[in-house]
């Protein structure tokens, strides 16, 4: 199979699921002279359905700290969505909105994932307008470890060289 028609038509397969996901974070800042100002910061991020009635999954950074978490179709429509439970540790969030009929993701099994095996990223990179995001690559590596700054491990990880913006983030 060739690459171009791997890409194209994984694409048309999966980009009906994947969703761009915008929050507003209400954050109290306190200056040294202790006058109290209240910030209103935004963020972007991605992810995807994976039930036709609404259920998505996306990384837990993207929602946190969120006061508001709006989630985007492809076809256009947006709407309000509610946490409906969220992991610091594993990275992983899920989220709810009030629709039906949607096209949920279809996973594949990581079992048979091998070193070599083609990838694909997509996303919202960038906070940019349009249509996601998407980066072709192979999987470099399973079964990886990694350790974040602040010592939080990830495990079972699997490694790719496909890019991956920031926007990306809760992409499949």
């Amino acid at each position: 199979i060739e690459a171009e028609s791997f890409v194209v038509n994984s694409l048309e397969d999966a980009k009906k699921a994947v969703v761009k996901i915008t929050t507003v974070s209400d954050i109290v800042e306190i200056s040294e002279r202790l006058s109290v100002e209240s910030l209103n910061v935004k963020g972007t991020g991605s992810g995807f359905l994976i039930s036709e009635n609404g259920y998505i999954v996306t990384n837990y950074h993207v929602i946190n700290n969120a006061s508001e978490v709006k989630v985007h179709l492809s076809n256009g429509q947006s709407y309000t969505a509610k946490i409906i439970g969220a992991d610091y540790v594993s990275d992983l969030a899920v989220l709810k909105i009030n629709a039906s009929n949607l096209t949920a993701a279809i996973f594949a099994n990581t079992e048979k994932i091998h070193v070599g095996d083609w990838v694909l990223t997509i996303g919202n990179a960038l906070a940019l307008k349009g249509n996601p995001t998407v980066t072709f690559g192979i999987v470099s590596g399973i079964d990886r470890t990694l350790t974040t700054s602040s010592n939080q491990q990830f495990y079972n990880l699997i490694q790719t060289d496909a890019a991956i913006n920031s926007g990306n983030s809760g992409g499949p």
